[in-house]
């Protein structure tokens, strides 16, 4: 579709099955609606593609873009759509082939419309896309806080969406500083489950880890690996309570 100018015209496209669909530099200041739009047949190759276009307060009605393989949509100003019951394309295989700049910049604006419009469920999954292709932007060498940050939290609770990961996490990192705090200590002797248990909580009290043994206090590689665990799990555990709160404000 070659639209140039929707001003002053009413526009409706509706009822659609194609496997390619192309607007380009469409500048939409009237009124137009997008109905009922999917891919033709999911064996073969399909396309959606938005390039240098301004949509305007383009309206979006039960559009399937997650039937399309491939999702090209970059240069373009998307912040007054209004999306009702779109099914969007989460998969990151889908918009492959696009500069990581275009993509991030396409996520933001994607996830303001979805805030706008009290999608608070769509709204997170691409505040996550955005991030992931921020992530991508960054050097370590340029921006070393930024990137440790981001890196981080893709790992810790894949950008506050994943409740799982922290918990792993701080089961793993508990074990591996309590095993090592227990060498230190010169042996495993109070090396059971209970103290473990004791040992994964931030506010642990060392003595009743260590079983109140006296050379173990004064060791100061003990002390290393306690303070270790105390900022590691505290870190988990607040990754985790953000994730499990994720859909909560």
């Amino acid at each position: 579709f070659f639209l140039r100018n929707t001003a002053n015209n009413k526009i409706s496209i509706e009822r659609i099955s194609v496997n390619k669909i192309t607007f380009h530099q469409l500048h939409n200041d009237g009124w137009l609606m997008i109905k009922s739009l999917k891919s033709k047949d999911a064996n073969q190759e399909s396309i959606f593609r938005i390039q240098d276009s301004y949509l305007g307060k383009c309206e979006l009605y039960h559009v399937d873009l997650a039937s399309f393989q491939q999702i090209q949509i970059f240069n373009c100003h998307l912040q007054n759509i209004v999306p009702v019951n779109v099914k969007w394309n989460f998969n990151i295989k889908a918009y492959e082939g696009i500069k990581t700049e275009y993509l991030r910049e396409f996520f933001r604006q994607l996830k303001n419309v979805c805030s706008t419009n009290m999608d608070k469920i769509s709204q997170l999954r691409f505040e996550r896309l955005e991030m992931h292709f921020y992530n991508q932007q960054l050097h370590w060498w340029r921006n070393f806080g930024d990137w440790i940050i981001l890196k981080s939290n893709r790992y810790s609770n894949d950008y506050g969406q994943n409740w799982i990961y922290p918990i792993l996490w701080l089961f793993s990192f508990s074990f591996l500083f309590y095993t090592i705090l227990n060498y230190c200590n010169g042996g495993f002797h109070c090396y059971h489950i209970g103290n473990y248990s004791n040992f994964m909580m931030p506010f642990h009290s060392l003595k009743d880890v260590l079983c109140e043994d006296k050379n173990a206090m004064q060791n100061n590689w003990v002390f290393f690996w306690d303070i270790m665990q105390r900022i590691f799990s505290s870190y988990f555990i607040f990754q985790f309570l953000r994730a499990f709160r994720k859909y909560v404000n």
